[in-house]
């Protein structure tokens, strides 16, 4: 029998912050950032730490998504 695990829907960037990005928040913030061109797509660790520092702009800029 499986159990039934809750899916991440929200979470806080930062302790300190209150608002809240969902998944799909972040998701849209990404996909934005591949058109734009500031992110690859690939599995190369540069890039995995271009998404974590892209990601993190969303905290230092107070930006509605």
């Amino acid at each position: 029998m499986k159990k039934k695990t809750k899916s991440v829907t929200e979470r806080k960037l930062y302790p300190s912050t209150q608002r809240k990005y969902t998944l799909n928040d972040l998701s849209k913030w990404v996909k934005y950032g591949i058109q734009l061109g500031v992110i690859k797509r690939s599995g190369e660790k540069e890039d995995l730490e271009m998404i974590m520092k892209w990601i993190d702009m969303l905290d230092k800029g107070n930006i509605n998504i």
